[in-house]
């Protein structure tokens, strides 16, 4: 699921240099690289088609969040409903769920980002 997530946010966001897990950026990581969060299957919702939650950040270098704001349209237009296949045929979608608290600063990462909140939607054909 993360390599077609990877693939689709690379494809939507072409500035981006990586899309990387989140034991990965350094504050030496080039900017802007987007990481991808896989939470929990959630159970009590699989039977209604929803598998996992997936948190995508999107950072930049710390100077204006206007390229920030860019990256989050294009990944909310090109991720939002849109069919994702895993190298293993499972088919899913990305249901956007609205940002993850708000604008922020990463000292660690030397990098200013937002994060955006999805859920799966299994596809079923």
């Amino acid at each position: 699921m993360r390599k077609a997530i990877r693939t689709k946010l690379l494809e939507v966001v072409p500035a981006l240099e990586d899309v990387l897990q989140p034991h990965m950026p350094t504050a030496k990581t080039d900017k802007p690289f987007s990481v991808v969060k896989a939470g929990e299957e959630n159970p009590s919702t699989i039977s209604m088609g929803f598998d996992v939650s997936v948190e995508i950040w999107v950072y930049e270098k710390p100077t204006t969040f206007a390229s920030v704001d860019e990256y989050v349209r294009a990944i909310v237009s090109g991720l939002n409903r849109e069919e994702l296949i895993t190298d293993s045929g499972f088919r899913f979608a990305l249901e956007y769920n609205g940002t993850i608290g708000s604008e922020r600063y990463d000292e660690e990462w030397d990098a200013i980002g937002i994060g955006l909140s999805f859920s799966t939607v299994r596809i079923r054909r």
